[in-house]
């Protein structure tokens, strides 16, 4: 709860709900039609034979009436502040959807988002092949949390299926001074509430 005054200040709070969305490349997107006919997720632990953090992201096809088979177009994930892929780390593992690099930007925090494009014949999860699976190894120092995974669907009605997906609010806290009157800052920030945590995606200050 805020006081009242602050720093000679009152200070308002606004909160914005957005809707349902899922966090891809660092950007809010909207979840598809038929977002239940796969799951994705991913995990980073340290390992100590190669002494680097070894990362994996699992496609998963659910077996729902109905479900056809799924040929994929891109899997990607947002590794942890301050973690990096280890270059043709992604090759040490032949069972992987691609062996090869992945393009490589950052998004407002500076964490590396990773994006493979998966080449033709487009790979496929199915009741015959239920999972398939991207690994390599990262370097980094701290904890390794915050990061999240996708994949794209070659199917239109099937889109991007996101790891992280919940309720998104924009907030905004306004500064105006007391005696003026004026406006003296800004923040706002826009971020996904889910059951595990709180994403903030972007943020801004205006003064």
């Amino acid at each position: 709860m805020l006081p009242e005054t602050l720093n000679g200040h009152s200070v308002s709070m606004e909160n914005e709900d957005l809707g349902t969305y899922m966090i891809i490349w660092g950007e809010f997107v909207e979840i598809g039609g038929h977002n239940d006919y796969l799951t994705v997720s991913s995990n980073i632990t340290w390992n100590a034979t190669v002494q680097a953090y070894a990362a994996n992201v699992t496609v998963t096809w659910e077996p729902l009436p109905g479900t056809p088979t799924v040929h994929l177009g891109e899997i990607g994930i947002r590794l942890p502040e301050g973690f990096n892929y280890i270059t043709a780390s992604a090759s040490l593992y032949p069972d992987n959807l691609v062996l090869g690099e992945p393009t490589i930007t950052t998004d407002t925090n500076g964490a590396e988002l990773l994006r493979w494009t998966l080449g033709n014949p487009a790979p496929s999860v199915s009741s015959e092949e239920p999972q398939r699976y991207q690994a390599f190894h990262a370097s980094g120092s701290g904890e390794a949390t915050g990061e999240y995974s996708w994949v794209v669907a070659n199917r239109v009605d099937i889109g991007t299926i996101g790891e992280v997906s919940g309720d998104i609010y924009r907030v905004g806290a306004n500064a105006t001074h007391v005696g003026s009157g004026a406006s003296s800052a800004r923040v706002r920030a826009d971020l996904i509430e889910t059951p595990d945590a709180v994403y903030v995606v972007s943020w801004s200050l205006e003064r």
